[in-house]
């Protein structure tokens, strides 16, 4: 047998595996509310390509890049940051 300096712990203070809702709680509300704006989005792309094929994405390509644009008019315009 291997000694140790510490004692064995109980089953109650063994590590516990991370759960889903661990992986968000290093992040503030601003990374949530994009990690969940992204993952919409990529359900969307799919809907989309798999709906309307290739004209689809390219309908899809053109409203993000609207939407960016959007945004970074927005944000520059009110200085968010």
């Amino acid at each position: 047998m291997i000694a140790t300096d510490s004692p064995a712990l109980p089953a109650s203070d063994a590590p516990k595996p991370p759960s889903a809702r661990m992986a968000f709680e290093p992040f503030g509300r601003t990374e949530k509310l994009l990690l969940s704006y992204a993952a919409i989005l990529v359900e969307l792309f799919l809907i989309v390509a798999l709906e309307f094929g290739y004209p689809g994405v390219i309908l899809f390509a053109e409203i993000g890049a609207a939407s960016a644009l959007v945004s970074l008019v927005i944000v520059t315009a009110t200085g968010l940051r």
